[in-house]
């Protein structure tokens, strides 16, 4: 997955140990974790989460050819959505949800729906 504005991590099986590699920087970790680590480790736990489906606030523009990642501040009015591509521990502290805008798209307007990934214990339902 190539991830617009961060560094290289990666996820691989090496010998009967699955491996995430993660850059150092805050941002670079963060999003690697969202985005191999979470969806990896509720693979293997057979673990689902349960995206959260609003409108969005204000539209979010993508870079084409890249999945950008989001955080995303709900409301009772939608998503309040990020600068794509900046994680801060201020913007991460403020964030109840993320989403990963795909690579063939250009962003999403103000209003779309948007299907979010909530970053707290209680939307993940285990078998």
């Amino acid at each position: 997955m190539a991830l617009a504005g961060f560094e290289t991590a990666w996820l691989a099986w090496e010998n009967d140990s699955l491996v995430l590699d993660l850059p150092p920087r805050f941002d670079g970790m963060i999003a690697g974790l969202l985005a191999l680590g979470m969806p990896a480790v509720l693979a293997l736990t057979g673990a689902i989460a349960r995206p959260v489906t609003r409108t969005l606030r204000s539209n979010i523009s993508s870079v084409p050819g890249l999945s950008d990642l989001v955080l995303l501040r709900a409301s009772d009015e939608g998503w309040a959505p990020d600068v794509p591509g900046v994680i801060t521990l201020a913007t991460l502290s403020r964030a109840s949800a993320f989403a990963i805008i795909p690579p063939d798209s250009e962003g999403l307007p103000a209003g779309a729906p948007l299907a979010g990934t909530a970053l707290s214990p209680g939307s993940i339902t285990h078998p």
